[in-house]
C-alpha cells in the first residue's frame, strides 16, 4: 500500500488579522510561482483569482482597522480648520488694540459676530462643522464686509469655508464606507471564506498527486505536487514558528520575565483532524 505526504497544520486560525492576511499571502506567492497548475492539479485561473481576491480584501481590511486614509484626511482637514479659526480669532482681538480708529472699530464689530462662535475648536466633529457654518453665514452680513476687508481676514474665511467643506465631505465618505462594509460579510466570515479556499486548492492539489502516484508514466506530476506541498508546508512552519514565539513572548512580558528561548513549530494543543504532519495511506 502506498503513502503519499499530507499538508501541515497552520493554526492560522489562531493569528491575528496582521498575520492572518500576511499568511494567505504567502501561500497565495508559492502557487503564484507555478505557471502549470490547471494541467497539472486542476486548479484553474478562476479558482486561483478567487482566493487572490479574498486575500485583498483580508488585506483591505487590515488596512481599515490600522487606519484609513479619509480618517487621515479628516484629521487633517480638522487641525487645518482649528488652525484657521484660531488666526480669525487673534486678528480679531489683535485689531482690537489698534493704534488705528478704523482698524479698532473693524475689530470691535467683528468680536460682537465672533463672541459667540468662540471656543468651537473643542466641539465634537459634527458640532464644530455646524458652528463654523454659521459663523461664516454670519459673517457674509453686508455690514460686516468692509470691517472684514480692512483686517484683511478675506482670504482666511475662504479657507477656512474650503477646509470645513472637505472635513465634512470626508467625514462623509468614512461614514459610507463604514456602512458598506457593515452590510459586506463579517472580517470572521472573510477569514473563513479564504481558509475553506485554500483547503478547497490543496484538496486538489494532494489528489492530484494521489492519483499520479497511481498512474503510469505521471512521475513529473508526483514531483511536481511534492514540491509544491513541500513549498506550502515550508509557509506553514514559519507562520506557526512566528505564532508561537510572539505567544511566548508576550507570555514572558506579562510575566515581567525574561525573552523566553524560541518556541517549538509545535503547539501544545492537539492537532486538529486535516492538519496533521503524518502521511496518509493511499489505497
Amino acid at each position: 500500500m502506498a503513502v503519499f505526504m499530507n499538508y501541515e497544520g497552520s493554526y492560522c486560525g489562531k493569528y491575528n488579522n496582521a498575520l492572518h492576511a500576511a499568511y494567505h499571502v504567502a501561500q497565495y506567492e508559492v502557487l503564484d510561482e507555478r505557471a502549470t497548475l490547471n494541467e497539472r492539479v486542476h486548479i484553474s485561473d478562476e479558482k486561483k483569482e478567487e482566493y487572490h481576491e479574498l486575500i485583498e480584501e483580508l488585506r483591505e481590511r487590515n488596512k481599515v482597522a490600522q487606519a484609513s486614509a479619509d480618517t487621515q484626511e479628516t484629521t487633517a482637514q480638522d487641525s487645518e480648520r482649528d488652525r484657521l479659526l484660531s488666526l480669525l480669532f487673534v486678528l480679531t482681538a489683535s485689531g482690537l488694540i489698534a493704534l488705528d480708529d478704523a482698524v479698532k472699530a473693524a475689530a470691535q464689530l467683528l468680536d460682537i459676530a465672533l463672541t459667540p462662535y468662540k471656543g468651537i475648536q473643542s466641539e465634537q466633529d459634527d458640532a464644530e462643522t455646524e458652528s463654523i457654518r454659521g459663523l461664516l453665514e454670519d459673517l457674509k452680513k453686508e455690514e460686516l464686509q468692509e470691517a472684514i476687508e480692512l483686517l484683511k481676514l478675506t482670504d482666511i474665511l475662504t479657507q477656512l469655508e474650503a477646509a470645513n467643506n472637505a472635513f465634512a465631505a470626508a467625514k462623509t465618505r468614512r461614514i459610507r464606507a463604514r456602512h458598506t462594509r457593515y452590510l459586506q460579510l463579517s472580517t470572521e466570515e472573510v477569514r473563513r471564506e479564504t481558509d475553506n479556499k485554500l483547503t478547497e486548492l490543496q484538496d486538489l492539489i494532494r489528489a492530484s498527486g494521489i492519483i499520479a502516484s497511481v498512474t503510469p508514466d505521471q512521475q513529473d506530476t508526483v514531483t511536481f505536487v511534492t514540491q509544491l506541498m513541500n513549498d506550502m508546508n515550508s509557509v506553514a512552519r514559519n507562520y506557526k514558528t512566528a505564532y508561537n514565539q510572539s505567544m511566548a513572548q508576550k507570555k514572558a512580558h506579562e510575566e515581567g520575565g525574561d525573552e523566553p528561548a524560541p518556541a517549538p513549530t509545535t503547539p501544545p494543543e492537539e492537532e486538529t483532524p486535516g492538519e496533521g504532519t503524518e502521511t496518509q495511506p493511499v489505497e
